[in-house]
This record gives C-alpha cells, structure tokens and sequence, in this order.
C-alpha cells in the first residue's frame, strides 16, 4: 500500500506540480512511471503514454523503418487501451491514428472499428466521420449524420445541414439545409455561421474579392466557407489556365469543383454558371451535373434557372 502511494505522489509531482520533479527524472523513468500507470487502468496517463512515444517518432526517418514503425505502434496501442478503459475522446483519436499518418500504418478498417466504439459511446464527430468513411446504406448514413449532430451540434449539425443541401443521400431540402447550418452557428462553429450569413445575401449581384492572396482563397473556401473565396479562386484558375496557358493538373475539374462550392455556399449566380458550363469542364455526367444546378438556382427563385431547367428536360 504504501508503495502505491509513493507512487501516486509522483505522479501528482510529475504531471501536477510538474516542472521542478519532471527535469530530476529521466525519460526512461517518466515512460515506466506513465506504463505503471496505464496498467493500472488510469486513462489520462495511457493518453499521457500515447503522446510521449509519438514525441520520440522521428519525421525525418522513414515511417516503415523497424525503429519508427515500434514507436508509432506502441503510441498506438496505449491510445487504444483509454478507449477500451472508455473513453470516447481516445476511441476516436485512436481510429484517427490509422488514417493520419500517426499510427504504426494506414488502415481505413482498424480506423473504423475505433470510430463505431466512439460514436456507441456518443462521440458525435466520430458517427459524422463514419456516415462518410463506412455508410452501410444510404439510409445508414443518414441515420450516422443524425447521430453526429445530436451529440456534437457544433460539428456534426454542419455535415448533416451538407448532406440536405446537397443531396447527399437524401432528398434536397434548404429549409432544413440551413435550419441545421443555425443550429450549428449557436453551438460555436464559424463554418456554419457563413452558411447562414450566406443565405441571407444569397441573391447579391456580386461578391467582394478577397483581402488575401490567392494561394489562401482554397482554405478559406473550403474551412470557413466563404462564398467569395470560392468564386474568386474558380475565376483565377481560369485566368491561368485559359488566358496565360499555365499547365494545371485537373485543372478543369478544380475549376468545376470551386464554382460549385461557390454555388453552394451562397453565391446562387454560380449555381446558373455550372448549370450553363461546358462539358469539358463537367464532370462525367454532363446533363444530370446541369439539370441539378439548374434545378437548384430555379430552387432559389431564379426564372433564369427554372427557364434553363425547362430547356434541359426537353433536350
């Protein structure tokens, strides 16, 4: 008893009063100290255990190396014994691991194996991340993104108000689409609040270009959702591409996808200019890809685009 105790003391020195114990032991002691704990089921500690293996990965060698590939599968496993002790957090950090590089290797299985222990134990992200990664079936998928939203409104609202607004296995619905992007909003995302901001001048004759440079419009567009981030990096891509012959890979299906972000996160005129593309600038599917568009700006109560819908249907 008396042992453990002692023990318990260090630890509290260790990791609670912290600087002045921890620069009088080695590294050596602090890794058995933390595996003593860890075995005795003490979950921030196999967290604590997890971070110190991954703090001696060297990024320099290369990751399937015998040395590296030992780190990154001891950090792995101590990850994975807070999960089995029942901790969401470290369920989802450990499915993580195997699809972030951090893991002994990639494995989108093991990744979801630790995703469905963590949304059982309602981690939202977790059964948001799994509607996208291992859907069963379209309606599994809806039911995962429900899940995600009632227990992270913050993050998982946002990836259902996305499956609404885009029909992402399941009918279009705005009204809902943007319902979602507020709830989103008053739980603290900044993503969801340009939705909703976005909704609001949706029928804005033009977007303000951005403050930034050109090679930060793609974050923006994508993480903060910005409308104009969007637009603006379709219409340079253009410019290089078609008027000053730059060779970019993809780069007409970057330009399609940009546009119809645009489209999507609040700028209706966007939605009538992939409705109207070329179809070297589509995808595959060239009519289904315009009629959504078209369908979509007439949606939003532009006659132009339930006009060009019409046309299509007849065509």
């Amino acid at each position: 008893m008396r042992s453990i105790s002692l023990f318990i003391v260090c630890v509290v020195l260790l990791f609670g009063g912290g600087a002045p114990a921890f620069s009088q032991v080695s590294d050596a002691q602090v890794e058995q100290m933390l595996i003593a704990a860890c075995d005795g089921d003490d979950v921030a500690s196999c967290k604590k255990l997890s971070a110190y293996y991954f703090g001696q990965v060297d990024k320099t060698a290369p990751a399937d190396s015998d040395e590296q590939f030992a780190i990154r599968k001891k950090s792995a496993e101590a990850m994975a014994k807070s999960c089995d002790a029942g901790d969401k957090e470290a369920c989802f950090e450990a499915g993580n691991m195997y699809v972030n590089g951090r893991g002994p290797y990639e494995s989108r299985m093991t990744a979801v194996k630790f995703h469905e222990k963590a949304c059982k134990l309602e981690h939202g992200r977790a059964c948001s991340s799994l509607a996208v990664s291992n859907p069963k079936s379209r309606e599994g998928q809806i039911a995962l993104l429900r899940r995600g939203c009632f227990y992270d409104p913050q993050y998982g609202c946002m990836r259902l108000g996305d499956a609404y607004l885009q029909a992402l296995g399941i009918e279009r619905d705005l009204e809902r689409a943007f319902g979602l992007y507020a709830g989103a909003c008053k739980a603290g995302s900044k993503a969801a609040c340009n939705m909703v901001a976005s909704n609001e001048r949706r029928l804005v004759e033009k977007l303000d270009k951005p403050d930034s440079e050109p090679k930060e419009w793609p974050y923006q567009c994508w993480v903060d959702r910005r409308a104009a981030s969007c637009h603006f990096y379709a219409k340079y891509l253009e410019e290089l591409i078609f008027e000053k012959d730059v060779d970019f890979a993809n780069g007409p299906m970057e330009i399609e996808n940009y546009t119809q972000l645009s489209c999507f996160f609040g700028f209706v005129q966007d939605c009538m200019k992939v409705a109207r593309m070329d179809s070297f600038l589509l995808s595959d599917d060239h009519d289904k890809t315009r009629k959504y568009f078209a369908q979509l700006a007439c949606d939003l109560d532009q006659q132009a685009g339930c006009e060009l819908l019409e046309k299509l249907q007849k065509s």
